[in-house]
């Protein structure tokens, strides 16, 4: 029915990754069809190696005048690709406008934010799809196509040249359990367990479990880890903070045993390769974000302001600060 497809994929990692078993959904609905995928410049790595993808789109995001240009190349290159469906995941109105002004005949995303009118088909954006898990939120866009599809969790495709890059950079600490941290989120500062706990944590790590532990973030918390590396102050500690692409990033965490970590996109990458996660959730909501599957725990503590889904937090971070070193490390301890 569809030839030309065009998915505007989510702005955010955790959500792109998410949104990953939809992409699936679309290539078994239309097994023949052009499948490209429009997506910022930062999260196109992500989609770069999956098979079900026959091109991929990418554009800076800028500001001023030189966004209004920016803006009107991409939508006639959009435009130049005759593409007679657009999947909109994102519930920007900025992102359902690039369908609308490129002329796509079919526009299939959530009605919100006032954009209803540039969508030909939509979904509300009504409680029961708000409270439903991001992977399954994404997905009910395909039940306007009005064709099931079956499920398959969220999995990223980790090219040979990844395997090989990961196998050296890893060749010494071979024979000993690999533990990821990721103590960042660009979200914002609440979500973040406090920084010296993730020291502790990893001290605790490397002595009682012999582990070799490696830093994860992006350039923006370079100087986070690395202070959290002077605190844990031992030779077992590898800090990629800011160093690798998002594939070479999820090549690393397939060598971890566990990865624990804030409410990040970094969370999502590791359970889309098959590693458990520990995740710490504070001020944003488990039931919605978690890492998808069921081989992660939850590390939580039950506040009457949580969650506040609040990028800083106005009072005491007493979602975070009531998690001890001792919780997280007692979760750790069942995957090592």
């Amino acid at each position: 029915m569809y030839k030309r497809i065009l998915i505007k994929a989510p702005n955010w990692l955790g959500d792109a990754v998410m949104a990953l078993p939809t992409i699936k959904g679309m290539r078994t609905l239309f097994p023949s069809s052009h499948l490209a995928v429009l997506v910022k410049s930062e999260l196109a790595d992500l989609f770069q190696h999956d098979p079900d993808i026959n091109e991929v789109i990418s554009y800076e995001s800028r500001k001023g005048l030189k966004r209004l240009s920016s803006e009107y190349k991409l939508i006639k290159e959009v435009k130049s690709k005759g593409f007679d469906l657009a999947l909109i995941l994102p519930r920007s109105f900025h992102s359902a406008l690039i369908g609308f002004l490129s002329k796509i005949p079919n526009r299939i995303g959530y009605s919100a934010d006032s954009r209803g009118k540039l969508l030909t088909q939509s979904l509300p954006r009504d409680k029961e799809t708000l409270t439903q898990h991001r992977v399954y939120y994404f997905l009910n866009l395909l039940n306007i196509i009005g064709r099931p599809v079956a499920f398959s969790a969220p999995r990223i495709t980790i090219p040979k040249a990844t395997r090989d890059w990961v196998a050296d950079k890893l060749a010494y600490v071979k024979g000993h359990a690999v533990v990821g941290l990721n103590p960042g989120a660009i979200y914002g500062s609440a979500k973040c367990w406090p920084a010296d706990r993730y020291a502790r944590l990893a001290r605790e790590l490397i002595i009682k479990k012999k582990a070799w532990v490696i830093l994860f973030g992006s350039p923006a918390e370079e100087k986070l880890n690395s202070s959290i590396a002077s605190q844990i102050n031992h030779s077992q500690v590898l800090d990629f903070t800011g160093q690798t692409s998002i594939t070479q990033m999820a090549g690393l965490l397939s060598a971890c045993k566990v990865l624990v970590t804030n409410d990040t996109g970094t969370m999502h990458v590791a359970a889309a390769v098959n590693t458990p996660v520990v995740a710490i959730f504070g001020p944003t909501d488990h039931i919605t974000t978690s890492p998808f599957g069921n081989n992660h725990t939850i590390v939580r503590k039950e506040v009457a302001c949580a969650p506040c889904l609040k990028r800083t937090c106005p009072t005491d971070h007493r979602c975070m600060t009531r998690i001890s070193v001792e919780d997280v490390y007692k979760e750790c301890e069942k995957y090592l």
